[in-house]
């Protein structure tokens, strides 16, 4: 949700977003406890927008994200860009 205010405030044209989040628990590293979270956001978009921008975007969403601001757990991005046609 942060990153579809984020790409509103910079005009990003938007068509689509969907995710695919992964946890993961060490349980050989005690106490039990997320360790990393991947967040696999899948953003389609239409227009002329260089892939880097909106990964810049991806980055400033997560930065002002509460909740992600909240964790101590490593949260990584693998973020695809999709081309509305």
């Amino acid at each position: 949700m942060s990153f579809l205010a984020v790409a509103a405030r910079a005009r990003l044209d938007v068509v689509g977003y969907r995710d695919a989040a992964q946890a993961v628990m060490d349980e050989a590293d005690p106490p039990l406890r997320v360790g990393r979270i991947t967040l696999r956001p899948e953003v389609t978009v239409r227009g002329d927008v260089p892939d880097s921008r909106i990964h810049h975007l991806l980055e400033v969403a997560h930065r002002e994200c509460f909740v992600a601001r909240s964790l101590t757990s490593e949260v990584v991005i693998e973020a695809t860009v999709v081309r509305a046609t």
